[in-house]
């Protein structure tokens, strides 16, 4: 999604908070107290009440969001950040694009963020339709200039193309699934099937 995209979609907190809770709802609730999936939004209270125990669950209860206080669109606005641009966001640079005042609770969410997209892929699990491909990559060494200048020097010449030394071969499993009707119109590449999650090993 690009800037103007995002802030169409949540051009405020409540928008944020709506989404937020709109996805729980689609995932489902589960009590924390009796394990019921039965739950009645309470709008006054901004929590879930469990139709069998009455146990309250509050919005950020068991999420990543748990125990901050930072408004939601800050923590949707850093999710954009580290997700639509290759440049790294350091903790203080987060703090000014949001005009925080404190450091701590921005520095907690980004590496609560960068934690949960480092695992994310661990969550999912390859089904339906699973094409299977692989691919060449630049892969760089960690030498500092010291370590470099001792090492042997290889008289080995560089190849090109998928020998490369340079290169580093990765697998790529891309999950796919019926797309709607009028993604069909629009796709130029497949005209029945979406991508939906990507593996690379």
């Amino acid at each position: 999604m690009k800037l103007l995209g995002f802030n169409k979609t949540f051009p405020d907190e409540s928008s944020c908070r709506l989404h937020w809770k709109t996805q729980r709802e689609t995932q489902g609730i589960v009590c924390k107290n009796c394990g019921g999936k039965e739950h009645k939004w309470k709008e006054k209270q901004q929590m879930w009440d469990c139709c069998h125990c009455h146990y309250r669950t509050t919005i950020r209860s068991g999420t990543i969001m748990e125990c901050s206080n930072l408004p939601f669109r800050d923590w949707y606005i850093a999710m954009h950040l580290l997700t639509s641009t290759k440049q790294k966001f350091s903790a203080k640079e987060l703090q000014r694009e949001l005009g925080s005042k404190r450091y701590e609770p921005v520095w907690a969410m980004l590496h609560k963020l960068r934690y949960a997209m480092g695992h994310r892929d661990g969550n999912y699990i390859l089904e339906d339709f699973v094409e299977f491909d692989d691919a060449y990559f630049s892969s760089y060494d960690h030498y500092t200039k010291e370590e470099k200048m001792a090492l042997p020097i290889e008289k080995e010449k560089l190849k090109r193309g998928k020998g490369s030394q340079k290169k580093s071969k990765v697998v790529i499993m891309a999950e796919s699934t019926p797309a709607a009707q009028e993604e069909q119109i629009k796709a130029r590449y497949s005209k029945s099937r979406k991508l939906r999650h990507v593996k690379m090993l």
